[in-house]
């Protein structure tokens, strides 16, 4: 039987149930049914977005993500280089709900906005650390600027993808 690396669950496909994400007005609902890896992200980004010192992304495959009432989201292409993203976020309160990272198979669930953190595996570490608000004593690796952000996250999700 074959084993789904990075979900919480054991054998056989991806059950139906698993962590849910709201946006702020609850027209928008994503489900992730799997994760590679969890992260703190303290880039400007985030803290923006999320209204918080930092946003609390979830790694997954795109396969894992189940994204509830599509219409009720709105999708914008962000391009930096190396990166490419299409960001989707409510229509109704703007709030950034989910990314798909261009030619990959990966979604990356945004926000703090989780139902449910203990359905959420244990964060990996920090990243964008240098443009952090606040400090965070909890033991967990911190990644300081973009190319070693970028490292960690890379680092991360390979170790999601092959169980570790």
């Amino acid at each position: 039987m074959k084993r789904w690396r990075g979900q919480t669950g054991g054998e056989g496909p991806p059950a139906r149930t698993g962590a849910v994400a709201t946006c702020g007005c609850g027209a928008v609902r994503v489900t992730t049914h799997g994760y590679l890896a969890r992260m703190f992200c303290h880039c400007t980004i985030c803290q923006r977005v999320n209204d918080a010192p930092f946003g609390d992304p979830v790694f997954s495959f795109r396969w894992q993500v189940e994204l509830h009432d599509s219409a009720q989201v709105q999708w914008k292409r962000h391009t930096w280089n190396p990166i490419n993203v299409n960001r989707g976020s409510c229509r109704t309160c703007g709030k950034l709900m989910i990314e798909y990272v261009a030619l990959t198979p990966f979604a990356v669930v945004v926000g703090s906005s989780w139902e449910d953190q203990g359905q959420l595996p244990p964060a990996r570490g920090h990243i964008f650390y240098d443009t952090r608000v606040e400090d965070i004593d909890d033991g967990l690796p911190k990644a300081h600027g973009y190319i070693a952000s970028q490292l960690a996250v890379t680092r991360w999700a390979l170790a999601g993808m092959f169980g570790r």
